[in-house]
């Protein structure tokens, strides 16, 4: 029927050449219309998703959408099963580029479905966590997903071993411009392990939040949070004390 909603969205799709946004809201209307259906039936969400990411180049947040409906059809699978949220994340993110946030939700599945794994071990989350920020210059909520996950399976470490969650932290907002979350969480970090120390104190809770407020121009909720954590060690201090949460 000319001009319904299917109707607009197959002839923008197929005959006008339309973005991977339209693609995907596409493909989510038919997934919400209960028309999951399957890759040979055409315009079923499946089968639209694939069009558009196989043969159409679509975008990162397309592949992802994909690989997310597939998980929640429960069909993790594999990386051999053609299809499958793990077979499309990788392909996606291995061969097709995919950006900074299809990596992570890749990882994020992984870590879901018990494949913390090691950094050794191909496609497993601590695997692809590395791969994405050291190989393919992940973005600021990346590096942070790594390094909380590290926090979470205990490996808060320290500065000199890799890949433990202060490395990462580090690694992350000194030599790759992270992104004010990474320091505030690296920052809380370091007050929840005991380590608030002082300005003077590289890597301790206040270093890091006067190097990102001052030096790294961070938003309003570190400076927030840095003025709160001084009044918390009872330095609400006075406006001429450097460093008070006052000042």
């Amino acid at each position: 029927s000319e001009n319904t909603a299917r109707w607009i969205f197959r002839e923008a799709c197929i005959k006008h050449n339309a973005d991977g946004a339209t693609w995907r809201a596409w493909a989510q209307m038919e997934a919400e219309q209960g028309q999951v259906g399957d890759y040979e039936s055409e315009n079923t969400a499946r089968w639209i998703f694939r069009e558009a990411c196989i043969k159409h180049n679509a975008d990162g947040a397309t592949w992802r959408a994909w690989a997310q409906m597939e998980a929640e059809q429960g069909q993790v699978g594999d990386y051999e099963s053609e299809n499958t949220a793990r077979w499309i994340f990788r392909e996606a993110c291995i061969k097709h580029n995919a950006d900074s946030n299809t990596w992570r939700a890749w990882a994020q599945m992984e870590a879901e479905q018990g494949q913390v794994g090691d950094y050794e071990s191909e496609n497993t989350a601590r695997w692809i966590f590395r791969e994405a920020c050291i190989k393919h210059n992940a973005n600021g909520a990346t590096w942070l997903a790594w390094a909380q996950i590290e926090a979470e399976q205990d490996q808060v470490g320290d500065y000199k071993s890799e890949n433990t969650a202060r490395w990462i932290f580090r690694e992350a907002c000194i030599k790759h411009n992270a992104d004010d979350a990474t320091w505030l969480a690296w920052a809380q970090m370091e007050a929840e392990q005991g380590q608030v120390g002082d300005y003077k104190s590289e890597n301790t809770a206040r270093w890091i939040f006067r190097e990102a407020c001052i030096k790294h121009n961070a938003d309003s909720n570190t400076w927030l949070a840095w003025a709160q954590m001084e009044a918390e060690q009872g330095q609400v201090g006075d406006y001429e004390s450097e460093n008070t949460a006052r000042w």
